[in-house]
C-alpha cells in the first residue's frame, strides 16, 4: 500500500478542518498523491485542478477524495494539532523559518480561538520575534533579545514535541 505524504495531508486536513478556503496546497497535495500512484477520477480532476478556483467543486471533490482515502476529520482539535505538530517538527531546526512557522500557528490559534496554552505562547513568541527584527526590545516573552530569541524559539518548539 502506498503511504500518504504526512505534512501535505496533515496540512489539508488542518485546513478542512478550520474550514478555510480550499487554496493552491490542496490542488499540489492531490499532485502529490497521483505522483505516488494513487488512482481516482475524482483525485484526478483535484490534481487538474487551475486557478481560479472554484471553491464549491473542489470541496466537493476534496469530501470525495478524502472519503475514498479513508480520511474523515472527527475531531477538529487533534487535526489541528496534529498538523502543528507536524510543521513545528518539520522545520525545527531552521530558523529562517520561524516567523513564518509562527505566523501560521498564530493564524490558526486566533481563527480556533486559542483552544489550548501551546498556541498562545506561539502567539507570543510570533510577537516577540517580529518586534526584535525592527526593535531591539520586545515585551511578550521575557528575557527573549536579538541574540536569544531562535534558542527560545527552539527550545519552546522542543517542548512542544515532547509534550505533544
Amino acid at each position: 500500500m502506498i503511504q500518504l505524504p504526512p505534512f501535505s495531508t496533515s496540512k489539508v486536513l488542518a485546513d478542512k478542518a478550520l474550514e478555510r478556503s480550499v487554496s493552491k496546497t490542496t490542488v499540489l497535495w492531490a499532485q502529490e498523491l497521483v505522483a505516488l500512484g494513487y488512482e481516482s477520477i475524482n483525485l484526478y480532476e483535484l490534481a487538474g485542478e487551475s486557478e481560479p478556483y472554484d471553491q464549491i467543486e473542489i470541496e466537493l471533490l476534496l469530501d470525495k477524495v478524502l472519503k475514498e482515502l479513508g480520511l474523515v476529520v472527527t475531531d477538529k482539535s487533534s487535526t489541528i494539532s496534529h498538523y502543528i505538530y507536524m510543521l513545528v517538527k518539520r522545520n525545527l531546526h531552521e530558523p529562517k523559518v520561524y516567523s513564518d512557522v509562527l505566523n501560521e500557528i498564530k493564524e490558526i490559534s486566533l481563527e480556533s480561538n486559542f483552544p489550548n496554552l501551546y498556541y498562545q505562547m506561539f502567539y507570543s513568541l510570533y510577537y516577540a520575534k517580529i518586534e526584535l527584527e525592527y526593535s531591539d526590545v520586545q515585551w511578550y516573552v521575557r528575557d527573549a533579545n536579538k541574540g536569544n530569541i531562535d534558542s527560545i524559539i527552539l527550545e519552546y518548539f522542543q517542548y512542544f514535541i515532547y509534550n505533544y
